[in-house]
């Protein structure tokens, strides 16, 4: 799978996820500050899925091995208010009370986890839109 962000903005970034080259759903994240915990996106690379669940969090997957941070999900959210370092999964992108935004996120989420119901594992590749045009 792949993560491709797409759109930085000083509050979120915007990307999709690919599986098979095919687009499966939009990804907000928060934006690109150091990989602090909490505050920002993590840092581009290979990084290994592992399904998790937790009562707030229930089916879905850890990004494991982001340097110095644990905790990373793929997850439903709206806006970059409601995430705190996680990728959130959309169907539609647009704006929200003057924030970008993604909607239908349960409904990605369901694609998504749909998409990997038969692995326990996988591994993502996130990458920015700017490297891959400077290639």
């Amino acid at each position: 799978m792949e993560l491709i962000r797409l759109e930085y903005g000083e509050k979120e970034t915007l990307g999709v996820i690919k599986k098979n080259g095919k687009i499966l759903c939009y990804t907000l994240e928060l934006p690109w500050k150091d990989n602090q915990q909490n505050i920002s996106c993590i840092p581009t690379g290979i990084y290994e899925c592992k399904r998790f669940s937790s009562d707030k969090f229930p089916n879905t997957f850890e990004i494991t091995g982001v340097p110095n941070r644990t905790g990373v999900l793929l997850h439903s959210a709206t806006t970059y208010k409601d995430l705190k370092g996680c990728v959130a999964t959309g169907r539609d992108v647009g704006w929200y009370n003057g924030d970008r935004a993604i909607f239908n996120s349960k409904d990605a989420h369901r694609i998504l986890m749909t998409a990997y119901k038969d692995v326990d594992t996988f591994l993502l590749r996130i990458s920015n839109i700017r490297e891959i045009e400077d290639v």
